[in-house]
């Protein structure tokens, strides 16, 4: 196995002449990004964003549900992050009598804010380098072993460094398995919903203004971090107290102007800026196309359900709101790629570090044939992803799969022939706790028409070799045998039913598990994962642990070739905490179009129509605009609702505090120009803006719509 050379590791950060490009790690700013930050207009220091051994900015910004990022805004605990990021703790705290996503929720006082159950909010206490040891320990491995290798030594690592605290751990690859760096954790349990805007001011423009600008969204809400009395992680009680922080930010209610420095501090999920041109080329012709094609039918099933009835789209909103949300990313994932001609640039790079590559005796011999070798496996994984994709997507998107993996660690851990009856105990419980949760979201006659239409899907586009049995055969036998079957599964099967389910599980033991194995939702579930596993999984694992090694070696080249050129690289994001900066500023997205950087509530009033579910805004903020009740946090007689930014973001980012040059928050990260979505794949600095609510807008939908003048006073507000 190829052995990696750690000399230029410490060196792969040189100082960048595109700023705005990179979601940087915070312990390394001081180093690498500081003197490109300040000049764009940064106040503060790096050390003010980032010290383990004292309160820094940090330490005001959470992993927020582990899928967003939340900050802190108050002594108290108050916490801000998206509307959209709360939405599912919104909806299940929602029935038609208290519909909090249809008309918003304030509590007037701490005793009314709303426990959500399953909700966390995490700190990182510290960032530890762990590259040598990790590549020392891992050098040598084959590459069919190398992952088992990696996860016995982040496990070993993990558990050293948090033992006899009440911290977790997380070990984490960079730069394809060229560094690793260890976060040190506090997660929070006990979280609260505080208050929330109506869907119709957080989420108002809908699907149709998704991704786009101009932007006129309230996307906000307020939740609280709940302790126990020693200020450490509780699970909720009503004796908890709210969280005293180490930091939160001060508000700054000035607002922003055209140039001015931005940072945006948050947890970006998932970008692959060093891939292969044969692996984009995978995505943009074959990946984005079929999920696309696959979620525009489970959106169609779903929205015509959901138009049928109030129950169902309460049901089925947060559900609709996620699927749809990266559906249309794809699409203008696509769509960039394109106008860009990314996959074009992308082998101009390739081509110029075979040339760097060629240039030299020594980079030959660590470097030749790298770029054919990545080619070739990805011609060889190709067809797996496309399977994989439709099982994915389509066969466990249907809702029956999810029920019956819900299961799935109870029933095994009975089937063993020794079983610990604690443990069944506790998974029991859970068991039950998810089910209830997951039952309160499902509707099983929009199941059986999701599954008709997804199973056909599959039936049509995959070959019989890798289909599940019962489908293969019945496929085997015409068109109508498919749709019997399909029937039949919710017509006999008892997982579809709450009651019928929970009454099962008060008997299950070791002798009751026949009845389940032939119940048929059951056994499409185990024919879908064993198909994934013994088909699909087997061969996929064999050719990325092959891709892996290819990739590893590629990243050093290209790390190895920057730092030659005093060039930076950030690595990919992969939901750790980032820092990523840049500056206010509008865009034009084609010729002739220019967008100014800023939006206000005129344009919120212009869009309104009360005849769109998409459109349609609260009585009283029409009254408020009327009368010009805009309260202290007007800027010249207008509220600025939303702002454009040049930070690089991606999912992940959502509720992300944005700070200006003094490390203070002046709006909350939740969205991208869809013109500039394909920055996960490949990066254009005139092409890619953050969309951020105007912490103006916040406010004054806080105080003047909500009536919640108490959490204005509990929050730090400067206007300079």
């Amino acid at each position: 196995m190829y052995k990696i050379k750690t000399t230029f590791l410490a060196l792969l950060i040189s100082i960048s002449s595109d700023a705005t490009e990179g979601m940087w790690l915070p312990n390394l700013l001081r180093q690498y990004n500081e003197s490109d930050m300040k000049k764009m207009g940064m106040k503060i220091s790096a050390d003010d964003i980032y010290n383990v051994n004292k309160n820094r900015l940090k330490d005001a910004v959470v992993h927020f549900g582990g899928g967003c990022t939340g900050e802190i805004v108050s002594a108290e605990g108050l916490l801000l992050t998206n509307h959209h990021c709360g939405y599912s703790q919104i909806q299940a705290l929602s029935t038609i009598e208290k519909n909090y996503l249809e008309n918003g929720y304030w509590a007037s006082n701490p005793s009314e804010e709303l426990p959500c159950e399953g909700l966390t909010a995490s700190f990182i206490i510290e960032i530890k380098d762990f590259s040598q040891v990790m590549l020392s320990l891992s050098a040598g491995i084959p590459e069919d072993k190398l992952s088992d290798k990696i996860k016995q030594l982040s496990d070993s690592i993990e558990k050293a460094n948090v033992s006899g605290t009440h911290y977790k751990g997380s070990l984490r690859s960079f730069y394809h398995g060229n560094q690793y760096f260890l976060f040190i954790t506090e997660v929070f349990r006990d979280v609260r919903l505080v208050g929330a805007p109506p869907s119709s001011i957080g989420n108002f423009g809908g699907d149709t203004d998704n991704w786009m600008w101009p932007r006129h969204t309230g996307d906000f809400a307020y939740f609280r971090i709940y302790s126990g009395k020693d200020n450490k992680p509780a699970d909720y009680s009503k004796d908890n107290v709210p969280f005293k922080p180490r930091k939160h930010f001060v508000i700054n209610a000035g607002g922003v102007k055209e140039g001015d420095f931005t940072m945006v501090f948050g947890f970006p999920g998932r970008t692959q800026s060093y891939i292969h041109s044969s692996a984009l080329e995978t995505i943009y012709t074959q990946s984005n196309p079929d999920r696309i094609r696959i979620r525009a039918e489970r959106l169609g099933v779903w929205q015509q359900r959901m138009e049928q009835n109030d129950v169902i789209e309460l049901k089925y909103s947060s559900k609709y709101k996620s699927l749809t949300n990266h559906y249309k990313k794809w699409k203008g994932e696509n769509l960039g790629m394109k106008k860009f001609n990314a996959l074009a640039m992308k082998v101009k790079e390739e081509n110029a570090f075979r040339a760097w590559t060629n240039a030299d005796p020594g980079r030959k011999s660590r470097y030749d044939g790298i770029l054919e070798e990545l080619a070739d496996v990805q011609m060889q994984l190709r067809p797996y992803i496309r399977y994989m994709d439709y099982y994915t997507e389509a066969l466990t998107g249907v809702e029956i799969y999810g029920i019956a993996s819900r299961l799935k660690n109870l029933v095994d851990h009975i089937s063993r022939d020794s079983v610990d009856a604690n443990e069944t105990d506790r998974l029991l419980k859970k068991t039950k706790s998810d089910l209830e949760a997951f039952f309160k979201n499902y509707d099983a006659e929009t199941d059986r028409l999701l599954a008709q239409v997804m199973i056909k899907l599959v039936v049509a586009e995959l070959p019989d070799s890798v289909l599940p049995a019962q489908i293969s055969d019945k496929k085997a036998m015409g068109p109508e045998a498919v749709l019997s079957y399909i029937n039949s599964i919710y017509d006999r099967s008892f997982l579809t039913s709450k009651d019928s389910l929970m009454t099962y599980l008060e008997s299950i033991g070791a002798g009751k598990l026949d009845s389940l194995k032939n119940d048929p939702a059951w056994k499409y579930f185990d024919e879908v994962q064993k198909k994934m596993r013994s088909t699909l999984s087997a061969e996929m694992s064999r050719l990325n642990a092959r891709n892996f090694a290819l990739q590893k070696k590629y990243m050093s080249g290209l790390m190895e070739m920057a730092t030659e050129k005093n060039k930076s690289l950030y690595p990919d994001a992969n939901s750790t905490l980032r820092v990523s900066y840049g500056k206010v500023e509008g865009f034009e997205p084609r010729d002739g179009i220019a967008y100014r950087y800023y939006t206000t509530l005129d344009g919120v009033i212009e869009k309104a129509d009360p005849s769109s579910d998409e459109f349609k805004i609260p009585e009283k903020l029409y009254r408020l605009y009327a009368s010009r009740d805009f309260g202290r946090f007007n800027t010249g007689g207008k509220v600025n609702v939303a702002f454009l930014a040049s930070n690089h973001t991606t999912g992940g980012n959502s509720g992300s505090p944005v700070i200006n040059g003094r490390g203070q928050l002046v709006g909350i990260n939740f969205d991208r120009m869809w013109e500039g979505v394909m920055s996960d794949l490949y990066y254009t600095p005139e092409n890619s803006r953050n969309i951020s609510v105007d912490i103006r807008y916040v406010l004054f939908i806080t105080e003047k719509l909500g009536d919640a003048s108490w959490l204005i006073q509990e929050m730090d507000i400067v206007t300079k």
